[in-house]
């Protein structure tokens, strides 16, 4: 964890510096990134005479429905801020923006227009997050100097500029062009920028032009937005926002469809079994979105990614400050979680009543299996309810760490393990008896390993780790070092 700790923070720097790991008579190096593009340094790439068709080797399969889906799309930026601990995104694109030159976007457009099936539909403008094109922090000095994994949470950055005026006036281009008849924005949009708390009335009305001009102009039935949970202390471990700001967005989604007549849909994106998420955490969320009207289709179950602070919690069964965390690994724990997002599927409903009943959350059963609450007028909503009653936050997390107590498994043996009988029963499936795991440890210590530094002496490899292409990072701050502990010893 600590190490995993080290690489998120030298990724989210300016200026980053090389990073060294020791494992056995080898090093592992992560060179630094180059330093932040400026506006329109991103052209070229973007330019080049690409095909913009699958590659022939596909031919005989028939359609690819994923490049379908962005064959008439474009990418306007890289990178984004929003830094959820469960993206790894900030480790290939960075949380800085780099954005294409509004020239050259344009340029695609025309490009996009004569190509062939073309009926006049760009189906997204956009990057990782709609809505961060050219968006920078107004002093780049402060932004040089900090290595804060997301700028959105737990509150926006004073530094931040999120005004929207230049992706505004971007969409009102493309949507003017001769040729297009409709602009949708596919890729998922932050609304927590748009409900963003601030005294400066001109920033809220940015905020809100451009939440109205996107509903109005911009969505083709349905938009796409990503709270993935509705528990704080999930949303935390997850680095996003209150899910009582989806609340407001939510309300402001349907007015402004109702005022200007048209049936769209909002659609949220959510996952399970993240770590720290239990069953309880599970069965609010089933509560919350069931009021909301939503029978949820957009959903996944946690997948450890690489490079993220999200998979260290997951492995480690620790928060990023060391303290023991609950993690859903068994194929029946995640497929208790997961039963939740379908509550309305009658199959699902006897596990779910079991479920509920063996936590104790009488409440939240009634209500998520009543058919007749919501005509009745019946409604709980944990998250609103946390926000507004103190006394009913503290009393929540109380039983939280109460429960916790239960489900977290408890540390022994030599390497402080957390004890866990279904892991130990797959190990013991898998290499057998403690004899057979010393059989395993003894295979791995006699085979023959490749000798990658045979060429090339440690001095050679020192002088070039040191003298060799530093790229973005300071060339006089030394590399990051990582203590590593060879595995069983």
């Amino acid at each position: 964890m600590e190490n995993c700790r080290k690489v998120d923070i030298e990724c989210n720097k300016w200026f980053q510096r090389r990073i060294l790991q020791d494992v056995a008579e080898q090093t592992v190096v992560i060179n630094p990134a180059y330093p932040p593009l400026e506006y329109g340094e991103l052209d070229e790439s973007f330019e080049y005479p690409y095909a913009r068709e699958p590659h022939p080797r596909y031919k005989k399969r028939g359609a690819v429905p994923a490049f379908d889906m962005i064959k008439f799309s474009i990418n306007t930026h890289r990178g984004c801020f929003g830094g959820c601990s469960f993206c790894a995104i900030n480790a290939h694109q960075g949380k800085f923006i780099a954005s294409r030159s509004r020239e050259s976007i344009l340029r695609e457009v025309d490009l996009i227009t004569k190509m062939d099936g073309f009926a006049g539909t760009i189906t997204d403008l956009g990057g990782p997050s709609a809505n961060m094109y050219n968006m920078r922090g107004r002093d780049q000095s402060r932004c040089q100097k900090c290595a804060r994994a997301s700028c959105l949470t737990p509150k926006i950055c004073d530094n931040m500029d999120t005004h929207h005026k230049e992706i505004l006036e971007l969409y009102r281009e493309v949507r003017n062009h001769p040729k297009v008849k409709h602009l949708f924005i596919g890729s998922g949009v932050r609304y927590d920028m748009l409900l963003q708390e601030t005294d400066d009335a001109e920033l809220r009305r940015d905020h809100e032009e451009y939440a109205r001009e996107l509903i109005d102009y911009h969505v083709s039935g349905r938009l796409k937005v990503a709270p993935e949970h509705t528990s704080d202390e999930v949303l935390k471990l997850m680095r996003k926002p209150s899910f009582t700001l989806f609340h407001k967005f939510k309300e402001f989604f349907d007015d402004e469809c109702k005022r200007i007549g048209k049936r769209q849909q909002i659609i949220p994106y959510f996952i399970s079994s993240h770590p720290g998420c239990t069953e309880a955490d599970m069965a609010e969320l089933a509560l919350e979105t069931k009021q909301l009207g939503f029978q949820l289709e957009q959903v996944q179950d946690f997948t450890p990614t690489p490079m993220t602070i999200a998979t260290e919690m997951f492995y480690s069964e620790l928060s990023p400050d060391g303290k023991p965390l609950y993690v859903a690994k068994t194929p029946e724990q995640k497929k208790s979680q997961r039963q939740f997002f379908f509550w309305y599927i009658p199959e699902n409903r006897p596990q779910i009543r079991a479920t509920l009943e063996r936590l104790k959350l009488g409440k939240i059963g009634r209500l998520l299996l009543s058919r007749s609450a919501k005509a009745e007028g019946k409604e709980f909503f944990p998250s609103k309810e946390r926000e507004s009653n103190a006394e009913y936050r503290e009393r929540e997390q109380q039983k939280r760490e109460q429960r916790s107590v239960t489900i977290v498994p408890k540390k022994v043996g030599e390497k402080g393990r957390w004890e866990n009988s279904a892991r130990r029963e797959r190990r013991a499936a898998q290499f057998g008896n403690a004899s057979g795991n010393n059989e395993r440890r003894d295979f791995h210590a006699n085979r023959d390993r490749r000798d990658f530094n045979k060429n090339r002496s440690n001095r050679d490899f020192n002088n070039g780790r040191n003298n060799g292409g530093n790229r973005g990072g300071n060339k006089n701050t030394p590399p990051v070092q990582f203590s590593s502990r060879r595995r069983g010893k």
